[in-house]
């Protein structure tokens, strides 16, 4: 059957899935062709493998991934063979050669045989149908598409980019100028708060000069208060006193006083 699968098949997670040939990576038993045979069916139906497939991860064995093979890309087969394949089928498998070891290398004949008719020419290239040229008009749209896609992520991005170089470089001037007014207020309250401590210092000396000048005046205020009740008395014990002197005065100046009956009140006066 002629191969329809890569090399490797590339899946969801992990490197990509080699299937059973020696001109890659595979790592199984390809020892013979019976082995091959039998890593290349465990491959095949049984081997199960994950795969992005439009955003969705899927499982699927390798033999769903074969794709339809046509007459014109291998003209060996034959139109009962295509009819199977294009409904799924599978084709009989191909004896496994016989020859020394299973290898397929047979002993030669020495005897010369006659070696046929020469080999057919190539055959005149044909251009793809209509089918291929739609499959590859539909390619071209989803490269468009793509191409589109891109462009339109670039100018985002390119918008995005200017936009935070600009946010940034708005927020870094917010920053120098919250510093700075930070600093002034700083200043200011320093300002301010020695100009506290120098009021208050200030205000304890006023009160301090207040109270000893509420006494003062307390003192006073008593002071008058005594003066104005007994003012009537001192000033007559002040009449009194100065008419005593006056008398005592012209005793000794020569008058007789004897028969002049005289009363002593007490003086008032306050020093």
């Amino acid at each position: 059957m002629p191969d329809r699968m890569t090399n490797t098949i590339v899946v969801a997670e992990g490197p990509p899935v080699c299937r059973p040939t020696v001109i890659n990576n595979y790592i199984g038993d390809l020892t013979s062709i019976a082995a091959w045979w039998k890593e290349w069916r465990t491959f095949m139906f049984q081997t199960t493998v994950k795969m992005d497939v439009k955003g969705s991860i899927t499982s699927q064995r390798p033999c769903k991934l074969l794709t339809r093979i046509n007459r014109s890309k291998y003209p060996d087969l034959t139109e009962e063979e295509e009819t199977t394949l294009a409904f799924g089928g599978t084709l009989a498998p191909t004896a496994a050669p016989g020859g020394i070891q299973g290898t397929g290398v047979t002993v030669p004949v020495l005897a010369q045989a006659d070696p046929g008719p020469p080999p057919e020419a190539p055959k005149e290239f044909k251009k793809k149908g209509e089918e291929s040229n739609g499959i590859i008009a539909m390619i071209d749209l989803l490269i468009k598409d793509l191409d589109k896609e891109m462009t339109e992520a670039e100018f985002t991005e390119k918008d995005a980019q200017e936009d935070y170089k600009t946010f940034m470089s708005d927020s870094a001037s917010k920053r120098a100028e919250d510093s700075k007014m930070l600093t002034d207020k700083e200043g200011t309250k320093a300002d301010l708060q020695a100009a506290l401590q120098e009021n208050g210092a200030a205000k304890e000396s006023a009160m301090k000069e207040l109270m000893a000048t509420e006494e003062y005046i307390s003192s006073l205020h008593a002071d008058c208060d005594w003066l104005i009740k007994y003012f009537d008395i001192r000033k007559e014990a002040r009449t009194n006193e100065i008419d005593a002197m006056q008398k005592a005065k012209a005793v000794l100046s020569g008058a007789d006083y004897s028969l002049l009956q005289t009363k002593a009140k007490k003086s008032f006066l306050r020093q």
